[in-house]
């Protein structure tokens, strides 16, 4: 069994502010990305571009991050993670920087790309430290914590965009809004964050120790595969909306509204999931929320009518909150020697499994109608959880048995 990792000699305070610094550095990476698909079209019309070429700048940016998730996998087991932190946030408010004097399309995909970088560097750094810093016992709620700040960035950051657009244009959302958060968070992050973990801290030994052992793991590598699919189910967001335009005649401002509500209800799910973590367990909590997660998608494109679809829609990203939650515990415990590498690794995995589900649902919109993209996106959602359930194990089961007061 590996030491627990300590935090080093500190105030009450900033210990304190530990979880929240990492939730709001969590927050500042995704809150960028609610600009992107909300204002695609005036970007387009600044650049002079057709939408779908102005929309490669989203592909871009996830392909940089899966590749930077697959770097830090390797360069976490030298580097000091609050260094690597601070670099991702430093990356996205380079990115909402640079996306804000980007003189043309070229630049702003150049620029932009950094989003996808920073995105995962932060993400894969704040759960890492969370499991060296964190009891056991109280991992399980501040990474719910931590995944219901990326779904808040949404409930949040889409009001936001819609009113300062009417200040300026997109370029005065990413100036007056994205910039300063993603510097308050850098601040922060700078002042809280540890620079050392005393006694715990396992990132050394050969640079490429931590994948082979990650890799080699036949729980962990099912895990991060599981993760891939579970995470390519959320491509449901990206269709919905455009299938409620279709069938129901939804309006831009309904789909705002509906927007907030369900990034909200994802932020719940990930809460109570890190609250309910200790008592059900990892595995069982996130292949339970899979299972209806995936029914509901399917139910959502079958529904007759705007309000049952909705309903069934905010129960489905409820699941989906509680998944990510667990998915992410389950992960964080599975090489606990390199954590960083583990995250770092469901990041790229979750980049290609955010690609897979959206490629082939257009395929399968193309071909076929919405129905069919709930259906193979469910299938996906299946496919998650049997091997998760088949092959990955909960280490942090059987050191949980005796009940504790979370």
């Amino acid at each position: 069994m590996t030491k627990q990792a300590t935090y080093p000699q500190g105030s009450v305070a900033q210990k304190r502010l530990l979880l929240p610094a990492l939730a709001f550095a969590v927050f500042s990476a995704a809150v960028i990305d609610v600009m992107l698909p909300l204002l695609l079209t005036d970007i387009a019309k600044t650049f002079q571009v057709q939408v779908g070429t102005a929309s490669i700048i989203s592909s871009i940016s996830s392909l940089a991050g899966v590749a930077v998730g697959l770097l830090l996998a390797v360069l976490s087991v030298r580097f000091n993670h609050k260094r690597l932190l601070l670099v991702g946030i430093l990356c996205i408010a380079i990115a909402a920087l640079g996306t804000y004097l980007a003189p043309s399309l070229l630049f702003m995909q150049v620029l932009y790309s950094l989003n996808g970088v920073g995105s995962v560097m932060v993400g894969a750094i704040a759960l890492a430290l969370i499991g060296e810093i964190y009891p056991l016992h109280k991992r399980g709620r501040a990474v719910g914590w931590i995944v219901a700040a990326g779904f808040l960035a949404f409930t949040i950051g889409a009001p936001m965009t819609g009113l300062l657009v009417n200040f300026g244009n997109w370029r005065t959302v990413m100036l007056w809004f994205n910039l300063p958060i993603a510097l308050a968070s850098l601040l922060f992050a700078f002042l809280v964050v540890p620079s050392r973990i005393m006694e715990g801290h396992a990132s050394t030994g050969p640079v490429l120790a931590g994948c082979r052992q990650v890799l080699a793991n036949r729980s962990a590598a099912a895990c991060l595969i599981g993760i891939m699919f579970a995470v390519s189910t959320g491509a449901i967001t990206t269709f919905v909306i455009s299938f409620w335009r279709h069938e129901f005649l939804l309006t831009t401002s309904l789909a705002s509204i509906i927007t907030m509500v369900n990034a909200t209800s994802a932020a719940v799910g990930g809460i109570v999931a890190g609250r309910l973590i200790n008592r059900t367990g990892r595995k069982i909590l996130g292949v339970g929320a899979g299972f209806v997660e995936s029914i509901m998608i399917v139910l959502t494109v079958f529904m007759p009518s705007l309000t049952l679809s909705w309903g069934v829609s905010i129960i489905r990203v409820f699941c989906y909150g509680m998944l990510a939650t667990s998915f992410a515990s389950l992960a964080l415990e599975q090489v606990p020697n390199f954590r960083a590498t583990m995250m770092s690794l469901r990041g790229a995995f979750g980049g290609i499994g955010g690609f897979l589900g959206i490629t082939l649902g257009g395929l399968v919109l193309n071909a076929y109608n919405y129905q069919a993209v709930g259906i193979i996106l469910a299938a996906l959602g299946f496919t998650s959880i049997s091997f998760v359930f088949l092959f990955t194990k909960d280490p942090a089961k059987r050191l949980l048995q005796a009940p504790i007061d979370v």
